[in-house]
């Protein structure tokens, strides 16, 4: 009888630490439930500052915002491989380059919710440094519009523009093309996966993967030929 009742007095000290570090290590679904909701309601935007060289040429940075934020969640981005403690309802990532995409992984951080809620995708455009040269002057090309890539030197800048002289509106470069189905693609994900369409995605990925290489072979047939 007297264990028993030194039983019942250790369980009654410990029992509230107990059900307390159950709910520390157990993501409880509601909780889950919660955090998912503070992950989906998340939302992006980003701003750009210019700078012009003393020959006209250009550069851009970026600064992406993340709003609607809960210090329940951390943030990933994979591109730099950099975690993100929430601490406000706004999270500012500055000095980002042109023409990338950055995947924002959001993680619970609420006692036991830990596991992944959702991945955010933010595409920052290419940047054309020529488009205020002088060659582009009244002109509406494509290689002439501010957010098209231009990788490329400014003796072959020059030979495009004369390619376009000479030729139709739709006979624009293959990377074009590229570019822009690129960012549908990543748009279309990155909306079924926030909306958890999981089941549509594998169709999805090869209907997209098919007609970008159809876009593509049919351009470089028709140079060919040409």
């Amino acid at each position: 009888m007297k264990r028993i009742l030194t039983g019942l007095i250790i369980l009654t000290i410990f029992l509230p630490s107990i059900l307390k570090a159950r709910t520390y290590f157990i993501c409880e679904e509601e909780n889950k439930t919660i955090l998912q909701k503070i992950a989906t309601n998340i939302t992006t935007n980003y701003d750009y500052v210019e700078t012009f060289d003393s020959d006209g040429y250009g550069t851009v940075t970026f600064t992406v915002e993340l709003n609607n934020l809960d210090k329940r969640i951390y943030i990933y981005e994979e591109n730099s491989k950099r975690r993100y403690n929430v601490t406000s309802n706004k999270l500012t990532i500055g000095g980002l380059k042109p023409n990338q995409t950055l995947k924002f992984v959001i993680y619970g951080n609420d006692y036991g919710c830990d596991d992944e809620l959702l991945t955010v995708f933010v595409i920052l455009p290419p940047y054309n440094k020529y488009y205020k040269d002088e060659l582009c002057t009244d002109k509406e090309y494509k290689i002439c519009n501010r957010w098209v890539k231009a990788d490329y030197t400014y003796e072959e800048f020059e030979k495009l523009i004369k390619s376009y002289e000479t030729a139709e509106e739709d006979e624009d470069p293959v990377i074009v093309e590229e570019d822009k189905w690129q960012q549908l693609f990543i748009k279309i994900m990155s909306f079924l996966n926030k909306y958890r369409f999981y089941i549509f995605l594998p169709p999805v990925l090869i209907s997209l993967i098919i007609i970008l290489r159809v876009k593509v072979f049919k351009k470089k047939e028709w140079k060919e030929i040409r």
